[in-house]
């Protein structure tokens, strides 16, 4: 207790130390959590890593917050360069604003003379993106030059830099005269100031929710100390700033209770903070939010980004008195993978990466435990987020024991992100409400472009998982009385989605999800927000009906109970016709299923592929019927082979799966619903007693097919003049479009 009242003593001398510089720190700002406070006099303002920019409103709420909020220093960061508010860029020709980056292109000046407490501050500033970047050059030499320019003319230098602690550190070790290096604060959220040889690495927060506050102390003209703080904006609102808030629409700044780590020789206190949740057993503190394209050795996919959150957690649950003694209580969680999830702009889930446990650095996910009252653990999460285009990142907890922790977002401003409207009613089974956002069509998808007759079809897939929990109200109602149960929302996993998830076409054509496909293969859904993503379909142009079916055979609810949900279908064009019925070539009737043989057409070109030399496509037009009274799965290529005259068997072709109306390895068919597709097998040119093997449930046969005329020569190719689809020779209108062929 004497120690720790020396201690004070100390920091609040030193605090109001008339001769020590004050320099207040913010990694970087977002304009919805800009404080209405100001800069206090007399001391300098800098942030560190620009200002992010995304739309109009953020340039005119810049232009005119940012200049009247005192800070006078701005080191534009990488990637904001290019999105400088345009009244920033004219007041930093003004001597009110300092805009710096030494080695940037379009970033300012590469440093600026301030003057406070009788001494002359050199600040320099840089950034270094992590590798080349047009526009950007290595900012060792880049410092170096500034500074050989800056330090004859000042007291001390500081060295601005939007980058992690690693790169500062180097560029440090490499320029002796750098006295202090503020580094911006997407990394660990740690204010405690390093020593690199003989100068000081401070890092400043991120987001403007916490400020940095630096003190520098001298012995002369010398630097004898430094200690650094993170702590809420001090002071009263401003009633300018205020102003200036309403008018550009931007709300008040959020609240809350985080522990304000202090530098060396100063306690820890309490302060408010935009960045905690808590339970009533656990509370989480976000200390720090990165983007980064590496985690070690973890890199993040093409077009992604590694999200890492530097967050605390602090067992809360109170000691419980068993046989006299004060007993501590475990909070637990088997596996947080199950728990912790990033939405991104209320349409995407982000789950922990599958590695984490792996990763350096990274909190527990198997058995992650506090073990008593008072235990902490801190450690980063790691999620991947879109590299461009994201404006809200949510951090959603979910406990069902004791109470969820949704922390303020991690970027953005909720109230201005609109929560998706989808195109047509949502449907709605045991397992999850499903509905579609977003319906376009394109002839050219990613550089590729679709077959002639054929367009890609793009559908926003968004879902919310409509599984409950039971569990003790008390921990989401403060009035429930003891005892009392409430029904919760849980996640729910589409297990196997890609094999149930379809386009179907007047009611028995089958698509499955082509490439550029976004939606995971087993995605999971949260109970309170609808997320998902894209879904791509390669389709014919002309159809009478277009929906999209999703099915949950043997869906798993969080009780482990084993339960058959009804399909979901969503009609998005046109109405379903009446099936029409087709004339068999050759059929089998098996337990489940009916399979007939309702085309047959001998080619030497398919899907604008040719056969080999000596070879022709057999494309059969084939119709399942499910007689059953659940769904089941036809295994196309295990169950039908052609059978050649000398007892061979060939299998499908490749091509079976790229035509207009393409079949499936595993076709899934719905009770008392049908399937039809074509399957191509390329066989002998010399083949003339066509026969395809059939290998169902209860039955293998071989059927006989139309036989070929004329000592197996080829049959003269057909195809419909409108929309140039093959037609067997017998077809006078065309499957596809109606269109009449003639004999």
């Amino acid at each position: 207790m004497i120690r720790m009242l020396a201690e004070w003593i100390v920091a609040l001398v030193c605090s109001q130390d008339p001769d020590a510089l004050v320099l207040r720190t913010c990694g970087g700002m977002e304009a919805d959590t800009f404080p209405a406070v100001e800069v206090p006099a007399g001391e300098i303002g800098i942030v560190t890593g620009g200002l992010p920019v995304r739309s109009k409103a953020d340039v005119a709420a810049w232009s005119e917050i940012f200049p009247a909020s005192g800070w006078t220093v701005l080191n534009a960061g990488w990637p904001d360069l290019a999105a400088v508010p345009e009244g920033l860029g004219e007041l930093a020709k003004s001597d009110k604003l300092a805009l710096l980056s030494a080695n940037a292109r379009a970033g300012g000046r590469a440093y600026v003379i301030r003057t406070a407490g009788g001494r002359k501050i050199a600040i320099i500033g840089a950034t270094a993106p992590g590798g080349k970047v047009e526009g950007i050059a290595d900012p060792s030499g880049a410092v170096a030059a500034a500074l050989s320019e800056a330090a004859p003319r000042a007291d001390i230098v500081v060295l601005v830099l939007h980058a992690g602690r690693d790169q500062a550190a180097e560029i440090l070790r490499a320029n002796p005269g750098i006295h202090l290096a503020v580094v911006s604060g997407r990394g660990s959220g740690d204010p405690e100031p390093l020593r690199i040889g003989g100068a000081w690495l401070v890092e400043a927060p991120w987001g403007g929710g916490l400020w940095g506050r630096i003190e520098i102390r001298f012995e002369g003209r010398a630097v004898s100390a430094v200690a650094n703080r993170f702590g809420r904006p001090e002071g009263e609102p401003s009633s300018a700033l205020l102003a200036l808030r309403k008018k550009h629409g931007l709300t008040t700044d959020l609240g809350g209770d985080v522990a304000e780590t202090a530098g060396k020789g100063e306690t820890p206190v309490d302060r408010p903070s935009a960045a905690v949740a808590a339970n009533r057993a656990c509370r989480v503190r976000v200390l720090g939010v990165t983007e980064r394209d590496a985690y070690g050795a973890r890199k993040a996919a093409a077009g992604r980004r590694l999200l890492v959150v530097d967050a605390e957690f602090e067992n809360l649950i109170p000691l419980t008195l068993v046989e006299s003694h004060q007993v501590s209580t475990e909070y637990r969680i088997p596996n947080l993978a199950d728990h912790a999830y990033v939405v991104v702009d209320r349409r995407r889930l982000s789950r922990l990466v599958r590695d984490a446990d792996s990763l350096p650095g990274h909190v527990p996910v198997r058995d992650f435990k506090l073990q008593r009252l008072g235990s902490k653990l801190r450690g980063n999460m790691i999620f991947e987020i879109p590299k461009e285009g994201v404006d809200l990142l949510e951090l959603r907890l979910y406990d069902y024991a004791h109470g969820h922790m949704f922390p303020p977002p991690l970027r953005g401003n909720a109230s201005k992100v609109t929560d998706p409207e989808p195109l047509l009613e949502p449907g709605r089974n045991e397992v999850v409400e499903a509905g579609v956002y977003g319906l376009r069509k394109t002839r050219e998808l990613g550089g590729a472009k679709a077959p002639e007759g054929m367009t890609f079809l793009e559908i926003e897939f968004l879902a919310k998982s409509r599984f409950t929990y039971e569990v003790d109200a008390g921990a989401f109602d403060p009035k429930a009385k003891q005892g009392d149960r409430l029904e919760i929302g849980a996640v729910a996993d589409w297990k196997e989605a890609r094999k149930h998830l379809h386009v179907v076409l007047d009611g028995e054509y089958m698509y499955s999800p082509a490439a550029g496909t976004k939606l995971a293969e087993e995605p999971r859904f949260i109970p309170d927000v609808a997320t998902g993503d894209l879904l791509v379909f390669l389709v014919p142009e002309k159809y009478v009906s277009l929906e999209l079916r999703c099915d949950f055979p043997n869906a798993q609810t969080p009780k482990g109970e084993v339960i058959h949900p009804a399909a979901i279908v969503l009609g998005l064009e046109g109405t379903r016709p009446e099936l029409p019925e087709r004339e068999a070539i050759a059929g089998v009737e098996d337990e489940v299923f009916a399979v007939s043989v309702v085309g047959q057409n001998l080619l030497e070109e398919f899907a604008a592929q040719k056969a080999g030399k000596g070879m022709r496509f057999l494309v059969l037009d084939v119709t399942v019927k499910n007689g059953g009274e659940a769904g089941e799965f036809f295994q196309t290529a295990r169950q039908l082979r052609y059978a050649t005259e000398k007892g061979g068997q060939i299998g499908l072709h490749r091509l079976s799966y790229a035509g207009p109306r393409p079949a499936a390895e595993i076709a899934w068919v719905p009770p008392g619903g049908r399937r039809t597709f074509q399957v191509v097998f390329e066989i002998p040119a010399s083949e003339r007693k066509l026969r395809l093997s059939y290998s169902g449930v209860s039955k293998a046969e071989i059927l006989e097919l139309k036989p070929i005329e004329g000592g197996g020569e080829t049959p003269k190719k057909r195809a419909c003049p409108k929309c140039k689809e093959p037609a067997a020779p017998d077809d006078e209108y065309c499957q596809s479009c109606g269109e009449k062929i003639g004999k």
